[in-house]
């Protein structure tokens, strides 16, 4: 028997990003594998724990619920993502978005920016997830934001890797469908 390394279709190229700061790469491969702290994965492991989504309180708290699907998640993406002349389905999974995220009909900065959104959006939401379990004072991140926070981090990340994409910070925050043409 002849053993093959890895795993067949693996989205390497979504998760292991050289402009992306490693630990942010780890999280990302840890959100792939399965390997999130989320309240699901420790109920499996024997903790009796309150599995409700800490972002949202409306449903079960799973990697695919807390990254894709909860209401906070949906209005990070949505206000990442382009609007104008474009649709765009929920995946249903993780490894489904990493399937399906590719665009080349964008300029050449949009693809720079539509390559770091993922792992800027992961980050935040997991960051604020953990901060609201974790920590007794923390002051809730507004919806509003949470987008600004993981703009900032695309850019910041496209910036420090020579990668400019907007010449005024504050604006393109503001007006954030520029990058993409």
């Amino acid at each position: 028997m002849i053993a093959t390394d890895g795993v067949d279709d693996f989205p390497w190229f979504f998760i292991w990003k050289p402009d992306i700061p490693p630990k942010i790469n780890f999280l990302v491969w840890c959100a792939f594998h399965g390997n999130l702290n989320t309240l699901d994965m420790l109920q499996c492991k024997g903790m009796d724990v309150y599995s409700s989504c800490v972002l949202c309180g409306d449903s079960p708290e799973s990697k695919n619920h807390l990254l894709l699907h909860c209401k906070i998640a949906r209005k990070i993406w949505s206000a990442l993502t382009p609007t104008e002349n474009w649709s765009w389905v929920f995946p249903e999974s993780m490894m489904a978005l990493a399937h399906t995220w590719q665009n080349n009909h964008l300029s050449n900065s949009g693809k720079v920016v539509w390559g770091l959104i993922p792992a800027a959006i992961i980050w935040i939401i997991w960051t604020e997830r953990n901060c609201r379990t974790f920590e007794e004072h923390h002051i809730f991140k507004t919806d509003e934001e949470l987008c600004d926070s993981a703009k900032s981090l695309v850019l910041t990340w496209a910036s420090a890797a020579n990668k400019r994409v907007r010449l005024n910070f504050s604006n393109t925050l503001r007006n954030w469908e520029y990058v993409f043409y």
